[in-house]
């Protein structure tokens, strides 16, 4: 699972994890939101994102989750 703070620069194929140590320098360290480098994203951030679709617009926030959560278990398969 995404450790804010995590190792962006393990060397593995999915880096940021909390289970691959800490980083060598403080620039190779995840940010809280997420990180461009070889991470996946972290919960709180899908869960800010959806509710700040939900704040903004008219959007049925089930129906959002459903989809979301079809597309990451197709990506897992």
């Amino acid at each position: 699972m995404y450790a804010p703070n995590g190792n962006a620069e393990c060397g593995a194929t999915m880096c940021c994890r909390s289970d691959q140590g800490n980083p060598d320098r403080p620039e190779a360290a995840a940010g809280y939101w997420g990180d461009y480098r070889h991470c996946d994203i972290p919960w709180q951030t899908v869960q800010n994102t959806l509710q700040q679709i939900k704040q903004s617009h008219k959007v049925n926030t089930s129906t959002c989750k459903r989809k979301l959560l079809r597309n990451i278990a197709a990506y897992l398969n």
